[in-house]
């Protein structure tokens, strides 16, 4: 209707009256009961999602260590044989550089996250085989010592092996947890 300039609704007679008032009071309960139902199940989804993440994350956390393994002990084993090369060259300053390098690297791996305790203490053992074989080379340098290049071989070969095993066995471990994935 319009009166006076201004635009009024009339409504019907009974429209929101009390039965009307209660049904929609009714049906906007059980609407949000609906919509809180939905909420928890998207939580519950959503936790659920969440946790299947971390575990992927975790897995290719795991995943990439290792491989990090196998490339830091292949880097290794690598250098041993340049160091190997070295000696028999009788470029030992090169070589002694070079054990520098073996050395730290060994170390970094040693102590990589989440590395066996009873492990590392088999690369401290490695790591100071290397450290005298680097000793020799310094004091031979420096004109107070003589080099064995049998011993010192035998040794970088013992170090070798010890490096080619926890490749191995890092590759096999990373093929198990692939597999698991």
């Amino acid at each position: 209707m319009f009166a006076g300039g201004r635009l009024y609704l009339a409504l019907a007679d009974g429209f929101l009256n009390e039965g009307w008032r209660d049904g929609i009071a009714i049906t906007g309960v059980v609407l949000t009961l609906i919509g809180f139902s939905l909420a928890l199940l998207a939580a519950v989804a959503a936790m659920r999602s969440a946790k299947t993440a971390q575990k992927a994350a975790h897995q290719a956390t795991s995943a990439l260590l290792k491989n990090l393994d196998i490339a830091d002990a292949s880097s290794a084993i690598r250098l041993i044989e340049e160091v190997a090369g070295q000696i028999h060259g009788k470029q030992y300053e090169m070589a002694r550089m070079r054990l520098d390098e073996l050395r730290l690297l060994i170390v970094q791996i040693a102590e990589a996250p989440g590395r066996d305790p009873d492990l590392s203490d088999d690369f401290r053992q490695y790591i100071a085989l290397v450290a005298s074989c680097e000793d020799i080379l310094v004091s031979y340098h420096a004109g107070q010592g003589k080099i064995d290049e049998v011993d010192l071989n035998r040794t970088l070969r013992s170090v070798s092996n010890f490096l080619k095993s926890f490749e191995t066995r890092s590759r096999l471990e990373s093929g198990a947890q692939n597999a698991d994935a």
